[in-house]
């Protein structure tokens, strides 16, 4: 697979040496209602890179809309600070060989993800990939007190057309970067603007990095989220750096 050494100026959160999770780095998120992760679920760390293998979803929720996509989530134990006044810049190299419907054709059922995101405020700044296309995620999750929660998965048609032919088998460079200062968002991969958002208010002061799969159908559609669909992805090189 081609590799994607990180920057000097970006610190690795967790060297991934195995054989499992560092536990005092990682933790599957819970809201209440036990651990968010799939049973049938194999995790394998080795060689710097973590790799989750779920041959078929079983986690879901028939009333709660947020249980339901989250099918498997582990989040840093570690919050990252973000100067009122700095810029945070969150790295993984990301390489997805299935998710969702097999063919990439609808990321609704199922996508991989670089989590980026404050807990405490329920603001999410996401990547998703089937493993062919690669989404956006800004997100304000319905905490109370939240007036307008939305999700937001933001798909450039093109941005595949646009860039140089990489194989299939190639670690993809995913970063977001959040700019309190100039209240701006930016998510890219390999360099190259997926998307940005500006004229942001209230950008969280810390934030959470980790990696899961989601699924998007909306609790109550009739289809429900689970059709015999699975994930294969790994992350490496998860990394941080911050400024002011």
């Amino acid at each position: 697979m081609t590799d994607h050494s990180p920057t000097s100026t970006h610190t690795i959160y967790d060297p991934m040496v195995g054989p499992d999770l560092d536990a005092s780095l990682w933790e599957p998120l819970n809201i209440g209602t036990g651990p968010l992760v799939e049973a049938g679920a194999t995790t394998t760390v080795e060689a710097g890179a973590v790799t989750l293998r779920i041959p078929e979803l079983a986690n879901a929720s028939d009333s709660n809309q947020a249980i339901d996509n989250s099918k498997h989530v582990i989040l840093s134990t570690r919050a990252f600070a973000i100067p009122s006044d700095g810029v945070g810049r969150f790295a993984v190299d990301m390489h997805v060989d299935d998710a969702g419907d097999g063919d990439g054709g609808d990321y609704r059922y199922g996508v991989a993800s670089f989590n980026v995101l404050d807990i405490s405020t329920g603001a999410v700044f996401n990547i998703f990939s089937t493993g062919q296309r690669f989404l956006a995620q800004h997100e304000a999750l319905a905490y109370p007190g939240v007036d307008h929660p939305f999700t937001r998965v933001i798909d450039d048609a093109l941005f595949a057309a646009r860039g140089d032919s990489i194989p299939a088998s190639a670690y993809r460079e995913c970063e977001v970067v959040i700019d309190r200062a100039a209240g701006s968002v930016t998510w890219t991969i390999d360099g190259r603007i997926l998307h940005e958002a500006h004229g942001l208010t209230d950008l969280p002061a810390e934030i959470h990095i980790g990696l899961g799969v989601f699924t998007i159908i909306p609790v109550g559609s009739g289809t429900g989220s689970l059709h015999g669909q699975g994930v294969d992805a790994t992350w490496k090189n998860f990394r941080v750096a911050i400024s002011s």
